[in-house]
């Protein structure tokens, strides 16, 4: 690489000292259009050639290819927003197979993913850093969905899970990191459907309204108790600095099928002494546990209060 570099520094030197302009050998691409397109239009010659590409060549991308394609996170070439945006976005989703990931676009909007075609076989959704994204309605286009993961999306918020419930009753594993407008009146929609596994990962997640006044009332608990997801939850991490040990006692009365209750480490070693099991008989285990330290962690037979 260095050698033809150098070459090309050399020819252009001579060809400057000469007085001859310089000729382009390569095709600029002003905007980005589909990723085949660019991949065919905005290789220089020299690449053409390496590659064996006469100017008719058709790009065809392998199943390899195709398959590392699947593991990056797409920055680069989805950062600038054109007429060819829409396109280029669809073909990135045909790459992909049983995961989608959609990760720091900035310009990512919910209509637009309403408007487009996705595979049958996606099952995992992962949505990371698209400060836009403010609806999750488009995700009834994806039947098959299991798992989401939210990550740093500003814009989504209660109402955002509230539609997603009525739209992906199929959902089973969902996870929040980072997102600032989620609050724990979430739960009371999760729990509208069979799910198994929910994650809030935000320290700083609205859990009371003020003092002594939880977000969820004792009352709105005791009416979720025969809810579908109250009765097959089995996995429930609430890394918030202001979950109360009330409130805690009233999502485990509702949830009586949770087998693993993470929370942060500080409200672990507050709240453990209060924790108490049956003492008798054998039963069902609660393992309560630190979000981060697995090594805290403390198991107790059901029921507990």
């Amino acid at each position: 690489k260095e050698k033809e570099e150098l070459e090309d520094e050399f020819e252009r030197i001579k060809k400057e000292l000469n007085g001859v302009e310089e000729e382009e050998d390569h095709v600029n691409v002003e905007c980005y259009g589909s990723l085949k397109e660019c991949i065919d239009v905005g290789l220089t010659k020299r690449e053409r050639e390496s590659l064996g590409l006469t100017k008719t060549c058709k790009i065809k991308l392998s199943a390899e290819l195709k398959k590392d394609l699947q593991k990056i996170v797409c920055v680069d070439f989805i950062n600038v927003r054109d007429n060819d945006y829409e396109v280029m976005l669809q073909d990135y989703i045909y790459l992909c197979d049983d995961k989608l990931r959609l990760s720091m676009i900035p310009y990512l909007t919910s209509n637009e993913l309403q408007n487009m075609t996705f595979k049958d076989s996606i099952n995992t959704v992962i949505l990371s850093n698209n400060e836009l994204l403010d609806s999750l309605v488009w995700l009834s286009n994806i039947p098959k969905l299991k798992t989401l993961y939210i990550s740093s999306c500003v814009s989504i918020n209660d109402k955002g899970v509230k539609e997603l419930v009525s739209s992906c009753s199929g959902l089973e594993e969902i996870s929040f990191y980072n997102c600032q407008n989620v609050s724990l009146e979430s739960m009371t929609y999760l729990l509208s459907i069979t799910i198994k596994s929910i994650s809030f990962m935000n320290t700083s997640m609205k859990c009371i309204h003020k003092p002594l006044e939880p977000l969820i009332s004792k009352e709105q608990w005791i009416s979720l108790v025969d809810a579908p997801g109250s009765k097959t939850l089995e996995i429930l991490d609430i890394n918030a600095m202001t979950l109360t040990k009330d409130l805690m006692h009233d999502l485990l009365y509702c949830c009586s099928s949770i087998e693993r209750l993470s929370i942060h480490h500080e409200l672990f070693n507050k709240f453990l002494k209060d924790i108490h099991g049956s003492r008798y008989g054998s039963g069902n285990v609660l393992t309560v546990c630190a979000t981060y330290d697995q090594s805290l962690s403390c198991d107790f037979t059901k029921p507990v209060s």
